[in-house]
C-alpha cells in the first residue's frame, strides 16, 4: 500500500470580516449585501423588528406559531403548491423567533435567486395562515412542551430561566409560549399579529453570495413581499 504525502501547508492568510454594501429599498429596508465570489449558494436573511417582548402576556408563543405557519403555503400558492414551487428553485426557507426580533432565511443557488426571492417575500407577507395549518402548528407546540417538561435537561433549563430573570420579563417563559398561552390561541388571532407586527420598518435584509445580477434589483423585483411597504389583504377571519 502506498502511503499518501502529507500536502504541503501554507501559512495562514490575513483575513477579516467582509465589509457589507449598505442600501436602503425604496420602502426603507436597509440592505447588506456581502460579495463573495465562489459562494454559488445565496444565504438571504430577512430581519424584522419582531422581539418576543411584543407579545401580548396572556398569548405568549403567537409569534412561534405565526412564524412556523409562514411556509405551510400563501395566498396565492396554497398548500403544498408553494412547498413545491420553493423545491422547485433548489431554495430552503427557515424562521427564527427569539427575544431579539424574528428571521427569516432564504439559501438558494445563485442562478434561481430571483424567483426564490418572490416565493419568500410572499411567505413574508401574505402567508395563508388557514384554520388548519395554525391548530397543527399549535398542537406540535404543545407536544414540544410536553416533551421538554419530561426531560431532565429541558426542565433544568425552564427552571433555571425562571430563576435568574425578572418574572415580568419576557426572557423569564419559554420562547414559544407556555401552555395555557398557547392553548388560548387562535387562528384569528395569529392572523393578527402577522397583520399588526410584520412591517418594512426597521427591517433589514442581508444577502451574501457570488450574485449574477445585481441584488438591489432582484429585491426591489420581489413585489409580492416585505420589499413593498404594504399590508397583507385584508380578509374575513374565524376563531
Amino acid at each position: 500500500m502506498t502511503a499518501l504525502q502529507q500536502p504541503p501547508l501554507a501559512p495562514p492568510r490575513d483575513w477579516s470580516f467582509p465589509v457589507p454594501e449598505r442600501a436602503r429599498l425604496s420602502n426603507g429596508i436597509e440592505t447588506m449585501v456581502y460579495r463573495l465570489p465562489g459562494q454559488h449558494v445565496i444565504a438571504v436573511h430577512l430581519i424584522l423588528d419582531v422581539p418576543l417582548s411584543v407579545e401580548d402576556r396572556a398569548h405568549e408563543g403567537v409569534a412561534t406559531i405565526c412564524a412556523r405557519t409562514l411556509d405551510e403555503g400563501t395566498r396565492t400558492h396554497p398548500g403544498e403548491e408553494f412547498a413545491e414551487l420553493l423545491e422547485t428553485e433548489g431554495a430552503g426557507f427557515g424562521i427564527d423567533a427569539s427575544l431579539f426580533g424574528l428571521q427569516a432565511f432564504l439559501d438558494v443557488p445563485a442562478s434561481h435567486l430571483d424567483r426564490a426571492l418572490q416565493l419568500f417575500a410572499e411567505a413574508v407577507v401574505e402567508p395563508d395562515q388557514a384554520d388548519p395549518d395554525v391548530r397543527r402548528q399549535m398542537a406540535l407546540r404543545l407536544a414540544e412542551i410536553d416533551q421538554a417538561r419530561a426531560n431532565s435537561s429541558h426542565l433544568a433549563g425552564i427552571a433555571f430561566r425562571a430563576a435568574i430573570f425578572d418574572p415580568n420579563s419576557r426572557a423569564a417563559r419559554m420562547s414559544g409560549g407556555e401552555p395555557e398561552t398557547v392553548g388560548a390561541l387562535t387562528p384569528a388571532l395569529v392572523r393578527s399579529f402577522h397583520h399588526d407586527q410584520f412591517r418594512s420598518t426597521g427591517a433589514t435584509l442581508v444577502m451574501a453570495g457570488e450574485f449574477p445580477d445585481d441584488p438591489l434589483e432582484v429585491a426591489e423585483a420581489a413585489r409580492q413581499g416585505p420589499l413593498r411597504n404594504c399590508r397583507p389583504r385584508d380578509r374575513p377571519t374565524s376563531s
